[in-house]
This record gives C-alpha cells, sequence and structure tokens, in this order.
C-alpha cells in the first residue's frame, strides 16, 4: 500500500493533528493516554521530519477535546476490552490487571 506523498510533506499543524487522532479513533478503540501516546510518537516522527508545526501541548489538547465530545471514553474502553478478554477465555485475575 502506498503512501501520500502530499500529506507525508505537509506540516503536523493541531489540525492535522487531530484529524489524525479521529482516523486513528475510527480503525481502533483506545483510551485517553493510548491515543495520547501514539498522536506524540506522530509528532515526534514530524520533528524529527522538521515538519512539526504543532507543539506537545497540542496532543493535550487534542485529547481533552475528543473527551469532552465524547469521542473518547477510557470507562467504555475498558468495559469493551474486558470483555473481548473474557471471551478470549482469560481468567479474571488477568483481566483484573
Amino acid at each position: 500500500m502506498a503512501r501520500r506523498k502530499a500529506s507525508a510533506q505537509a506540516p503536523l499543524t493541531p489540525e492535522r493533528l487531530e484529524q489524525a487522532a479521529l482516523a486513528y479513533l475510527q480503525r481502533y478503540a483506545n483510551s485517553a493516554e493510548g491515543l495520547a501516546r501514539v498522536l506524540r510518537r506522530r509528532l515526534a516522527k514530524a520533528s524529527r521530519e522538521g515538519r512539526a508545526a504543532a507543539a506537545p501541548e497540542d496532543v493535550a489538547a487534542v485529547v481533552a477535546k475528543l473527551l469532552r465530545l465524547g469521542l473518547l471514553n477510557d470507562a467504555l474502553f475498558a468495559e469493551g476490552r474486558a470483555g473481548r478478554l473474557a471471551r478470549q477465555g482469560r481468567s479474571q485475575r488477568s483481566i483484573a490487571r
């Protein structure tokens, strides 16, 4: 699968960071901390490539906005993960960790 060249060279602005967060959440359920980790990695990569126009504070702002809008819900994520682990046959003890 080829990557689009235009987006690979575009600066990572706070708006693009938010778009990346929304695209990520469309594909993967995640916690607020997990999403923040993904966005920080993306920002670090853009910074190494000289394309970072967003600051680390923008990651926290994007996560806070998504939490406020209800698009990111740690309790719902934990509930879903616990259910998935139970269906896989994991013990209550391992799920509680």
